[in-house]
């Protein structure tokens, strides 16, 4: 028997209630009489050096019930030795809050680890369900000989009190419209259940249209740093800690609140820009007449691309009066600079008629309805029987504390997971902003490539220097195509050790200085010429950035001087027949009267952006009602179906990279009987969008370093076979 695993969102708090412990099982006793056995295998005590444990074999399992008393949220912990695993072995435990329908991982052990003497202990933290009284451990081995052992100990369940939340029937305990309506300070992060529609919410019975804006005192700005990699805090100057000045205008959409301008807002701050999303409007009993509002937010470093997610509220009536504003970042995908911040601003709201209005209104129910259905990961087995839900998002592949969120594509539904943050679930998560980082060289630069073959294959043939002046003046440029940019082939390097030469560009500040006519002199001198293009591939954000700009001239050559690539090329032809957001609709350029657009790096997306572009091109190959939007022989290459055109090795043997798009080999993992390449996007930090050859896609955001996906390839080959065994 399978215990059937599936993905609890988990959440990280501040400060709890005394902790209780719910479960604790060391099996010193010499019993196992709360446990039920069954399975093919042995399960029973063994004793080794006068420590007792449970041991299974072959593919036994074992399970205890406990109960949750008033939980809301449970730390669980577990150990296990193994001994004689083979290859996609292992030893399990797992946990269920949810009255055994739904699992989630706590520890595994695999081939590689089985000694038979070293304990390896795991932890995992989970959410409780409301209204849930029954917990289970699970404990179990997924082996096939006799031999296959592990032994289980250290069995551990502590229960504790997570944030108060807001939503309860009548009730609002944080953030109420007392505190809103008054002077005292925000002390600390609450529960992003606070930012949220209580239960007894109803229709706004106030409008809101028009312009609200508000500028945050240092005074009323909490911050509080958890990851500094890149030092600030070491600077004198803290302004950091505070948002820009916020000034938007808003137009009512029914229940929801339309910014006028979407996307990334340039901003003549030196620390942060905005990122505005869709908020919503609602009345709660306790407000005094007032509409209360809430509007999901991202901030971005100017000229960098981390996302610091947040929320805003307030309370507001259709005259103009308006509370004051409260605010709370307690997420991002940032791997350098990981913050708590909160705070409450004296606000303005100037109701009028805003430009446009009916447009901005249209496109927010068009762009709504054009979503792909979703449905919660957990979901996932119910309809594909067999697929393992726990396997997608997996705290084995990426550390919980470190995931945004993550999403499996099949068969057109959507099935989503995550949005945890250390202040509860992000009540908004189909407004939640991420960072493309590196996923823009295929996105950007690949598909605008792509796109331009498909209307002009001259272009095939056009070479770096004839569009850009900077490479031509800098030699050694006249026979580098646009191709060998795209697949950084372009000959010119320090170093073939992988990451040098992009860490140089990082101390060298290309990607810090704010003007064009400065990075693209960076990207056409900083490397010597060493070999024939299209020999040796070394990974170069600079090489995209070059190819941006000639693909910039390229288009303006046929176009006119006013034209742009990303507006045109990418945002006209691609993103609108496909339904995009208007979010990824707007790109970081440089800061000057050029206003290049970065083609590898700089976009934000929604998560339905990333589903739908992914889907695009693993399942579609490039066709929107069957007719093609971008060259078809250059995404088969990039999705290596062209046994012709597979690329260049890339960092190693098991990796290729071909028109912006990577791909690596399983057939180790897996056991395939060929080699068997899969493509995906990559992006800083821990960012992968893996397209599989059947058409499904796997993505995951997060910014803990960890590139790992493997297992969820495998458990998608379960329901679209790619590895022939």
């Amino acid at each position: 028997m399978r215990i059937a695993v599936c993905l609890i969102t988990f959440g990280m708090t501040g400060a709890q209630a005394a902790a209780e412990t719910l479960f604790s099982e060391d099996f010193q006793s010499g019993t196992a009489e709360n446990w039920s056995a069954g399975g093919d295998g042995e399960v029973g005590l063994s004793t080794y050096a006068g420590n007792v444990s449970m041991r299974l074999t072959k593919s036994a399992y074992a399970i205890a019930s406990f109960s949750l008393t008033e939980a809301e949220e449970v730390v669980a912990s577990a150990s296990f030795a193994a001994d004689d695993l083979e290859k996609g072995e292992a030893c399990l435990a797992e946990i269920s809050v949810d009255g055994g329908k739904s699992w989630y991982r706590i520890a595994e052990v695999g081939d590689g680890r089985d000694d038979a003497v070293t304990m390896h202990a795991d932890t995992v933290t989970l959410e409780v369900p409301e209204g849930a009284s029954t917990g289970f451990i699970g404990l179990r081995i997924n082996a096939n000989g006799a031999n296959d052992t592990c032994w289980a100990d250290n069995i551990r369940v502590v229960g504790r009190k997570a944030f108060q939340s807001s939503a309860t029937p009548g009730e609002r305990t944080e953030l109420t419209a007392e505190f809103l309506g008054g002077n005292a300070p925000m002390k600390g992060l609450v529960n992003y259940a606070a930012f949220a529609r209580a239960e007894s919410s109803t229709v706004a019975s106030n409008a809101f249209s028009g312009r609200l804006s508000f500028a945050v005192s240092p005074d009323n700005a909490g911050f509080e740093a958890l990851h500094d990699a890149l030092r600030y805090a070491d600077s004198a100057d803290e302004s950091y800690k505070v948002p820009p000045k916020f000034d938007f205008e808003f137009v009512q959409v029914g229940a929801r609140l339309a910014p006028a301008k979407r996307g990334l807002n340039q901003s003549p701050d030196h620390n942060w820009e905005w990122v505005v999303e869709p908020g919503y409007i609602w009345d709660e009993p306790d407000d005094g007449g007032f509409s209360r509002a809430a509007i999901p937010f991202a901030l971005q470093e100017r000229n960098a691309n981390c996302a610091h997610n947040g929320v805003l509220t307030f309370l507001f009536k259709s005259t103009g009066e308006i509370s004051r504003v409260a605010y709370q970042i307690a997420q991002e995908t940032c791997s350098y600079f990981k913050f708590n911040a909160w705070g409450v601003a004296a606000a303005d709201y100037a109701p009028g008629d805003v430009a446009n209005a009916e447009a901005i209104a249209e496109a927010l129910q068009a762009e709504i309805a054009s979503r792909l259905p979703t449905r919660p990961i957990a979901e996932i087995g119910a309809d594909h029987p067999g697929l393992d839900a726990s396997q997608f998002g997996s705290a084995a592949d990426v550390s919980p504390e470190n995931m945004t969120l993550f999403g499996v594509v099949l068969d057109g539904v959507h099935y989503v997971g995550g949005c945890g943050t250390r202040a509860g679930l992000y009540p908004y998560c189909d407004e939640m902003d991420l960072p493309s980082y590196s996923t823009a060289k295929t996105i950007v630069a690949g598909l605008a490539y792509m796109r331009l073959a498909l209307l002009n294959p001259a272009v095939r043939n056009a070479r770096i220097a004839d569009y850009v002046p900077a490479c031509a003046a800098a030699g050694d440029w006249e026979d580098v195509t646009f191709e060998h940019a795209l697949d950084m082939t372009t000959g010119r390097y320090d170093s073939t050790k992988r990451e040098a030469d992009e860490d140089a560009m990082v101390s060298h500040g290309f990607f810090l200085v704010p003007d064009h006519a400065s990075k693209i002199d960076m990207a056409c001198t900083k490397f010597p010429r060493r070999t024939e293009p299209g020999e040796v591939w070394v990974y170069h954000t600079t090489d995209t950035y070059a190819l941006g700009t000639a693909m910039q001239a390229f288009w303006r050559k046929e176009h006119g001087s006013e034209a742009d690539f990303f507006d045109n090329v990418l945002v006209r032809d691609l993103f609108t027949p496909l339904a995009l957001s208007p979010t990824i609709a707007v790109t970081k350029r440089t800061y000057d009267s050029a206003a290049q657009p970065f083609a590898g790096w700089g976009l934000t997306y929604l998560r339905d952006d990333i589903a739908k572009i992914a889907q695009f091109l693993a399942r579609d190959l490039g066709a929107r009602d069957g007719a093609p939007l971008i060259d078809r022989d250059l995404i088969a290459a990039g999705l290596q179906r062209d046994p012709n055109d597979l690329g260049l090795s890339a960092a190693g043997p098991l990796t290729r990279y071909n028109n912006g798009i990577w791909a690596w080999n399983i057939q180790g993992y897996m056991g395939c009987t060929e080699p068997t390449f899969l493509p995906f996007m990559s992006g800083f930090g821990g960012i992968s969008v893996v397209m599989l050859p059947g058409g499904a896609v796997y993505y995951y955001f997060s910014d803990g370093v960890e590139f790992r996906w493997a297992r969820a390839a495998a458990e998608l080959n379960k329901v679209q076979p790619f590895c022939r065994k």
